[in-house]
């Protein structure tokens, strides 16, 4: 979670998933995959890296309201 990357800020063909959460600064964008219940960090370069509830809260802990909500839907 701690790796560095460029700022970026996803397009409609960046994002698979129904549910994100864009990060204005540009990094650190999550996404939530309804299928399987799960948080999933979105990057400029790679495949979707999953994460539990818990990685979701820290990485972006001021949408903590919504990452719980998201949860436990």
């Amino acid at each position: 979670m701690s790796q560095q990357e460029k700022p970026w800020q996803p397009g409609p063909k960046d994002l698979p998933f129904t549910t994100h959460l864009i990060n204005p600064h540009g990094d650190r964008h999550l996404g939530f995959n309804d299928n399987d219940g799960r948080f999933y960090r979105l990057w400029q370069h790679k495949s979707p890296q999953p994460l539990h509830t818990g990685d979701a809260i820290l990485l972006r802990p001021s949408d903590v309201d919504q990452i719980i909500q998201f949860s436990m839907l």
